[in-house]
């Protein structure tokens, strides 16, 4: 017998991060594993690596410190399950973008001049069949946000490959 429940369900959002404070930095890197996922249509979910920095003036770091609170400058790379926008609940790489908070600014993938596609074997919005077993083989991408400061620009790279 189904549940007859009219409750209204509370949305759930949870995060798990880690920051450095320490810079200057000029990118990141992380292997983000690609799991298949049981996601509804009006559910998404996202594993992904965030290269950003405050505007905040006052913020000072350090050590076990909060991070700031707003991060005016921002570039997202990852993988998102997501229905609505996709039609279904493969992991796809996507890459987001906002350099005033998302206030004005929400650029994803290539929906506005924030990000030009130069070169990808692993095109955005795209998927890999392999996904990683529990207790196998872990598959994912391996993904880097760099900033060469001579010419004002962040390279995004990916590759797909079996985590270890």
């Amino acid at each position: 017998m189904e549940p007859t429940s009219t409750a209204a369900v509370t949305p759930v959002l949870l995060v798990a991060g880690a920051y450095g404070t320490n810079g200057p930095y000029h990118g990141a890197r992380a292997d983000v594993p690609n799991w298949k996922v049981d996601v509804q249509p009006r559910e998404f979910s996202m594993n992904y690596i965030m290269v950003g920095y405050t505007l905040d003036k006052d913020y000072r770091p350090y050590p076990s410190s909060d991070p700031p609170k707003t991060l005016a400058n921002q570039i997202v790379v990852g993988l998102v399950a997501w229905p609505a926008l996709y039609g279904d609940s493969l992991s796809r790489l996507f890459i987001y973008y906002t350099n005033d908070s998302g206030a004005q600014t929400n650029c994803f993938n290539l929906d506005c001049d924030g990000f030009h596609l130069q070169n990808s074997s692993f095109a955005l919005g795209s998927w890999s069949d392999s996904l990683s077993q529990h207790g196998g083989e872990r598959y994912g991408v391996t993904l880097s946000i760099h900033r060469v400061s001579q010419i004002n620009l962040m390279l995004l790279s990916s590759t797909v490959s079996v985590l270890k």
